[in-house]
């Protein structure tokens, strides 16, 4: 149902980026991994020929490669969404989870790192930096943060939030 309404959003807008991105979660949900990476390489063509500035439409597509493994193209998006907004939690999120498969841990660690420093909040932050310390043999710290991360999950802490993608453009 939500893919169909996705499609009914495009045909009203052809130019709704937050559709594309939708419809491209939508399909990766249903097993269309081809029809999901070309909505979400059409909604990054269009934040550059609509020059919208938004990080968003590269986040969603660093997240579908690091989804695929493929590591270096979920970087070149990363990078090209620091570009836009330096500032965002979910960048370094999308970073550390692509150095990590690459196997660069201190890379990896010093990015979700940064992620926990803007949003200190997002138990998903936590549970990529506990794995991370346990693969660099630091099972103390590791621990600490799981735990953490299970606080976060439990409710005992502030819910889990990640910034998401604004409703409406912010002013200039």
């Amino acid at each position: 149902m939500a893919k169909s309404e996705f499609e009914e959003a495009l045909r009203l807008d052809p130019h709704n980026i937050k559709a594309y991105n939708n419809l491209g979660i939508t399909l990766e949900a249903l097993n269309d991994t081809d029809g999901a990476l070309a909505n979400y390489q059409t909604a990054v063509r269009l934040d550059d020929q609509l020059k919208q500035k938004s990080e968003w439409p590269y986040i969603y597509l660093s997240g579908f490669y690091n989804r695929q493994h493929r590591a270096t193209e979920a970087l070149t998006y990363a990078w090209k969404a620091m570009g836009v907004n330096p500032r965002s939690d979910a960048v370094y999120f999308e970073m550390a989870k692509a150095y990590r498969t690459q196997g660069e841990l201190e890379k990896a660690t010093d990015a979700i790192q940064r992620a926990i420093a803007m949003n200190g909040e997002a138990s998903d932050y936590y549970y990529v930096l506990g794995l991370l310390l346990r693969e660099l043999g630091r099972q103390k710290e590791s621990e600490q943060v799981l735990a953490k991360f299970a606080e976060l999950q439990s409710g005992h802490a502030p819910a889990d939030h990640v910034q998401q993608e604004p409703l409406i453009a912010e002013p200039n």
